[in-house]
């Protein structure tokens, strides 16, 4: 529905994919991909059977070789999908609609897959040109990948930095074009900020990482959070709180009951009463938890389902910058590996981190979408119909 809202003018507003027919395709290339993901398990646990690993390297290439055509077949749709994606990867040179900031956010939550694409890219144009030059064969190709410089050091890095870039220039051209600072150069310093921590941890060996890294990474999340909620959400209100006194039982209230003399009615006036009066308005301005409730106007019905969603990102947002971080790279030399992230490789962890970041990034655009439409609902009452 957005995205036909934010059509432009090179492309047809019709076309948007509806969620069922996004599932669909979904459905689609899942089958496949788990059904070679299958064989290839199987080729790779009868290699005795097979006397060779070729069997099992083979089907990779094959599965690649479909996946590759079916990005350009059928010409007219892959082109829709690639002139929509090019105007967040050309982010300063247009003007960012919602669709475009939304993809890009989106794009943030991906690197992890991002960068297997990439591995599995390089291995596959590796491996074609090792054979057709008959150079490498393929296990060779696969070690001369594991032992390469440009691959760990500049593009899997890169690949992982480019979304962040992608999004700091949005920002600043909707600054731009909007004319005003707050709140997209505030938006702009949570990308700045995430990615100067994030290349810190690329850079530095696990071991080696300062406790003031490790402050910064606590402070972009926290940082991050308050966008999430206050700014991409306006999820949360507080409430005045009715006419209740402050203190009114505090050992300030006391102080009646002692005699009245000139020396305790001028330390009354000149320390005593101002400092009251100001732990009061302190107090005042500190909400209550039974003040903090959600905003008044929501389409979802459950309230559960918006705390669920708060607790969720709460708990997981750490999972946004952890993913950045690749689990080793590659000394200067290229001989030895440099652990950055050990717990990626020797555990779960490698596997979780994008599937909780994944979650994360679909509970979050449901409360963003969610906005949006409220949004429009503001500003067209011919929307005013929707509802969830």
């Amino acid at each position: 529905f957005f995205f036909r809202s934010n059509a432009t003018s090179t492309q047809s507003a019709t076309y948007a994919p509806s969620g069922p027919s996004v599932v669909g395709a979904a459905i689609d290339l899942s089958i496949p991909t788990l059904f070679n993901f299958h064989l290839f398990i199987e080729a790779y646990n009868h290699i005795d059977q097979y006397g060779s690993e070729t069997p099992a390297k083979v089907l990779p290439l094959i599965f690649l070789t479909v996946l590759i055509g079916r990005t350009v077949i059928p010409p007219s749709r892959r082109g829709r999908f690639w002139s929509v994606l090019k105007y967040t990867f050309m982010a300063p040179f247009h003007q960012v609609r919602f669709r475009d900031a939304f993809i890009g956010d989106v794009l943030t939550s991906m690197v992890r897959p991002l960068q297997d694409i990439l591995f599995a890219l390089s291995y596959y144009i590796t491996v074609i040109w090792g054979t057709l030059s008959g150079n490498l064969s393929l296990t060779e190709s696969g070690d001369a990948l594991e032992s390469s410089w440009l691959l760990h050091n500049v593009m899997l890095p890169s690949c992982a930095l480019l979304p962040l870039w992608w999004k700091f220039l949005q920002t600043l051209r909707q600054s731009y074009d909007s004319g005003n600072r707050w709140p997209h150069l505030g938006n702009a310093f949570k990308y700045l900020s995430a990615a100067l921590v994030i290349l810190y941890g690329m850079t530095h060996p696990e071991n080696r990482r300062s406790p003031l890294w490790i402050v910064m990474f606590i402070g972009c999340i926290f940082y991050q959070i308050w966008w999430d909620v206050v700014m991409d959400w306006d999820l949360l209100v507080v409430v005045p709180r009715g006419d209740e006194t402050i203190l009114e039982n505090s050992w300030f209230a006391s102080r009646a009951s002692f005699r009245a003399n000139s020396y305790v009615l001028y330390l009354n006036m000149l320390v005593v009463q101002p400092f009251k009066d100001a732990t009061r308005s302190l107090f005042n301005k500190i909400p209550r938890i039974s003040q903090i409730q959600l905003r008044p106007r929501r389409l979802y019905k459950d309230q559960a389902f918006y705390w669920r969603i708060l607790a969720y990102n709460c708990v997981f947002r750490f999972c946004w910058m952890l993913c950045f971080i690749p689990a080793y790279r590659l000394s200067p030399s290229g001989r030895e590996h440099v652990t950055t992230f050990s717990s990626d490789t020797n555990s779960y962890v490698g596997v979780l981190l994008p599937v909780a970041e994944l979650l994360r990034r679909a509970f979050w655009g449901f409360l963003l979408l969610e906005k949006e439409t409220l949004k429009m609902q503001e500003e067209n009452p011919t929307y005013a119909r929707v509802a969830l």
